[in-house]
């Protein structure tokens, strides 16, 4: 794996575990909408209040989980449940966030079939307070659950030059912003082809 491919998969693991965010990637039809990371916040009312800023930086010498996820390690025990459907790029990801679960990080990665995932994670967000902390759906499921999730604008400014983040292209962002907030970090997008055969066409 090229060392740009791996701080990627190591940025998505940092921020999903210092933030508690979910990874949102493909559409409707499995693969046709780009990725994107959500946080569910447990209380619908959590809408009103201001977005949180990030966590400082650990300081120098602070206590990391290991070289593989240089996330401080927590305090407390916190566990980071993560639901979504077997994608090579979440393959990757879970494999990434699962390096994470040490000492009192404690991280449950599930891939079910696409249509079995979207189901638990329909039925999740449905309650209002939904028990999966990052989760791999859809950009319509992300609209329409957009007001129960985090405003990632904040940490985006944090890690924009420490993740090359303006390496996304601005029309991306565009897609994972909804009502001026950022919803998501997008991860790939999917190019579209047509063929056919010019002289029956003609």
């Amino acid at each position: 794996m090229s060392t740009l491919r791996r701080n990627w998969w190591r940025a998505l693991a940092v921020l999903f575990t210092v933030t508690l965010v979910g990874v949102a990637c493909g559409g409707d039809d499995d693969e046709a909408e780009p990725a994107a990371v959500q946080e569910a916040t447990p209380e619908p009312e959590a809408e009103a209040e201001a977005a949180p800023e990030p966590e400082a930086a650990p300081e120098a010498g602070a206590a990391l989980i290991s070289d593989e996820c240089p996330v401080p390690a927590p305090a407390g025990d916190v566990t980071v449940d993560v639901m979504g459907w077997e994608f090579p790029v979440t393959a990757e990801i879970g494999k990434e966030m699962e390096e994470c679960s040490q000492g009192n990080l404690s991280v449950n990665v599930q891939l079910l079939a696409n249509a079995d995932a979207q189901d638990q994670i329909a039925l999740d967000l449905a309650t209002g307070s939904p028990e999966f902390e990052v989760v791999h759906t859809t950009d319509s499921t992300v609209g329409q659950y957009g007001d129960n999730l985090l405003d990632l604008s904040p940490f985006i400014e944090k890690y924009r030059d420490q993740y090359d983040l303006d390496d996304i292209s601005q029309a991306a962002w565009d897609g994972s912003t909804v009502d001026g907030k950022i919803l998501g970090v997008p991860l790939f997008s999917n190019t579209m082809h047509f063929f056919y055969n010019s002289e029956i066409l003609a």
